[in-house]
């Protein structure tokens, strides 16, 4: 026990626990664009930039506001429109406030780095087209930014008759608590609950075990109440359509926000008919709350009309192959995957027939990550989005405690040392006991405890069977880590809070002082995940936010439930998730995190497609009449065409013809189209034999809506020698 290796690896235990506290605040005064900030930026950059970047307004918003494009190129062998292109979008969803942000400075990083010399982004725009959308739903935006209350919601401001009476919009939530935020009510109705607050951490909610004598005593709804008194509760709140439901491919009619009929909006046309009028684009990017990144998607059945449901199972590879590189670039994984269905990603892999990535941008910070400081993103007092308790109390001052404890000097502790520092710690811990939840907050430590670890939890006491939380630590359990973390404090040991130090803590650590604790490791299988995956990912649990909340941002991330009077119901708590605390990044990590997008930006376009004829073979089988071969080869990472542009023939193919008269070609087809050619090699035979003098060259063109064309010459000769390269 006085080992001092026992004492490193306690204290890095506790990075299990809490992710790290906020430390630039260099931020403290950046807010979120509003429309009009967006847009003075977007000239900005042009002026400043011209003519690497041109901007042009593609169409306006239902309110009147201006959807305004950006093109960044340099200049090439071939005309910025013709080149291969990478369309990136941001903005469709209204609550994704921060995707417009990420997407201007990925602009604005990848013009500092052709100012700094950098190759790769130089070779990039040189090559190809970087097309932006910077934000396609203004109005649904503004309304985030500006309109008082916070509700969140992805959609755009059209007025809409939910409830069918010929009213529009009139029986929308209420903020009952006055905390200018828009939460959940528990509604406590014996008659009609389904849930209970979970026991084990009340400010979550559990559906009862009736096993166990347990019985429904509340049900939820959205915080509000029944203005038109028809008996519904917020039947009809702000309308809307949702822009990420409106497009063909997926569509599901008569569902709530998905518009009267597909691009029944003037956003999701005018976005639909710029992809349109830019055949060049190969691959689209988009910002979002969907995920195709993080965790690849998979085939997963088919429509009634034979469409997939999500994508072609032989486009499986090129998603995984791209999910891995992108993981390995941004670190961001364990997303959840909502259903894409009638959203612009999908369009643009079902309809428009290019690979089709989206990505929410941020997830809560796991082990060993470093997050920039979260800073209100208010545009005149109007927005809050839960700011972060900077600099708090609970962080672990070794030099204090080893002040305080080590009496006799000698840098540990004895057993008369070590129990002193127990028996202090017991009193100025105040844990709760139960895994993974900190009732009420963390506690508050006087300045002369502040090395004391802040935010704890107790075991769970859970069998092997039971549900278990992953930890981050190879396959152990959260509830495992917990109980070392309080077997540590049992012991008298100081555990910190910094997650700094996860990076060096390994399974092998672990395994190595539970035998000493005497605590037997429980691990998460994909058996036992408690329930809790979703997507492919492990997506961190309502506990892990929590826990994230209360450690990082003060506990603003939860509002606490509060009882309050309400017209109709005689007990109603008003709580929840603070909104948009679980979808939106603190803005000082924008930085960051726009920078490892435009490393994906660029290392997509290093895997497009590169096509070339090959192996060319020229051989005279009898005067006039010729052998032509060739191979297509695809040296691209990308397949050239995705399965499902194949299938349902949107993306034009690659064309190969012969410049000779139709009728001069005795076998082979006067024109190759190729739908589909695998990356990393894959290849395409031909051959022809025609009818030609042998006097003058041979024509080849290869052509492709999306890579441009190209013409190549063969020198037909009358000996017994391949014909001339191209």
């Amino acid at each position: 026990m006085k080992n001092p290796m026992i004492i490193v690896m306690m204290l890095l235990l506790a990075a299990s626990i809490a992710p790290s506290a906020p430390a630039n605040q260099d931020a403290s005064e950046r807010t979120w664009l509003g429309h009009d900030e967006l847009v003075s930026r977007i000239r900005q950059i042009e002026m400043d930039n011209e003519p690497l970047v041109m901007t042009e307004v593609i169409g306006e918003s239902l309110d009147g506001r201006s959807i305004t494009a950006m093109r960044i190129s340099r200049p090439g062998d071939l005309d910025p429109e013709k080149r291969p292109a990478i369309l990136l979008v941001a903005g469709i969803d209204a609550d994704h406030v921060h995707g417009a942000d990420v997407a201007i400075e990925v602009v604005n990083d990848l013009v500092r780095r052709i100012e700094d010399g950098d190759e790769d982004a130089i070779a990039f725009l040189t090559e190809h087209t970087l097309y932006v959308v910077p934000r396609v739903n203004p109005d649904g935006t503004e309304k985030m930014l500006t309109g008082g209350v916070l509700h969140a919601s992805p959609r755009n401001t059209r007025p809409d008759d939910a409830d069918r009476d010929r009213a529009f919009d009139e029986d929308g939530p209420e903020d009952l608590n006055g905390d200018g935020m828009i939460t959940m009510m528990r509604i406590y109705d014996p008659r009609k609950g389904t849930m209970i607050a979970d026991p084990d951490e009340p400010r979550l909610d559990r559906k009862p075990d009736r096993a166990e004598g347990e019985r429904p005593e509340f049900y939820l709804a959205v915080e509000g109440w029944d203005n038109d008194e028809d008996g519904l509760l917020n039947e009809d709140g702000p309308g809307g359509v949702d822009l990420n439901m409106n497009f063909m491919h997926g569509y599901k009619p008569h569902v709530d926000g998905a518009g009267r009929h597909q691009l029944s909006e003037p956003e999701s046309m005018a976005l639909l008919q710029y992809a349109l009028d830019h055949q060049t684009i190969a691959a689209v990017v988009v910002y979002g709350r969907h995920d195709t990144l993080s965790a690849p998607p998979r085939e997963s059945g088919r429509n009634n009309a034979g469409a997939p449901n999500t994508i072609d199972g032989e486009d499986e590879g090129m998603y995984a192959m791209m999910s891995d590189r992108f993981v390995e670039v941004t670190e961001l994984k364990d997303v959840d995957q909502p259903d894409w269905s009638g959203s612009f990603t999908a369009w643009a892999y079902g309809q428009y027939g290019v690979p089709s990535f989206s990505t929410p941008l941020w997830n809560m910070p796991r082990s060993g990550s470093e997050e920039e400081p979260e800073v209100r993103g208010d545009q005149g007092g109007s927005m809050d989005i839960p700011a972060g308790s900077g600099d708090r109390p609970g962080r672990f001052d070794s030099e204090s405690f080893m002040d305080q404890f080590d009496t006799n000097g000698d840098g540990e502790l004895d057993e008369d040392e070590r129990a002193e520092a127990r028996d202090t710690m017991r009193g100025r811990m105040r844990t709760p006991g139960k895994a993974g939840h900190s009732h009420g907050g963390p506690p508050v430590n006087s300045e002369e405890d502040q090395f004391v670890i802040i935010n704890g939890a107790g075991s769970g006491g859970q069998s092997d069977g039971e549900a278990l939380t992953p930890s981050g630590i190879g396959d152990i359990s959260m509830e495992t880590m917990v109980e070392l973390r309080e077997w540590a404090v049992d012991q008298g040991y100081p555990v910190p809070d910094d997650e700094s130090m996860m990076s060096r803590m390994t399974p092998e650590m672990v395994e190595g002082f539970a035998q000493q604790a005497g605590i037997v490791i429980r691990r998460v299988s994909k058996k036992n995940d408690g329930g809790k995956r979703k997507g492919s990912g492990d997506a961190p649990t309502d506990e892990d936010w929590l826990a994230y909340s209360d450690a990082s941002h003060g506990g603003e991330g939860f509002v606490n439930w509060t009882v309050v009077e309400h017209p109709d119901y005689e007990r109603v708590e008003v709580g929840g998730w603070a909104p948009m605390f679980r979808t939106v990044p603190p803005i000082g990590s924008l930085d960051e995190i726009s920078a490892r997008q435009a490393d994906f930006i660029m290392e997509l376009a290093r895997h497009l497609p590169d096509v070339e004829l090959r192996d060319i073979e020229v051989r005279e089988l009898s005067e006039g009449l010729w052998e032509v071969k060739a191979s297509l080869v695809n040296e691209g990472r990308l397949p050239a065409g995705t399965a499902m542009a194949k299938r349902n023939r949107r993306a034009r193919p690659w064309v190969v013809r012969l410049d000779v008269d139709p009728d001069d070609i005795v076998t082979g087809r006067s024109t190759h189209k190729v739908w589909r050619l695998e990356g990393d090699g894959g290849r395409h035979e031909m051959r022809w034999v025609i009818e030609h003098p042998g006097q003058e060259p041979l024509g080849v063109e290869l052509f492709s809506e999306k890579y441009g064309q190209d013409h190549h010459s063969i020198q037909l000769t009358n000996d017994d020698t391949d014909g001339g390269a191209m």
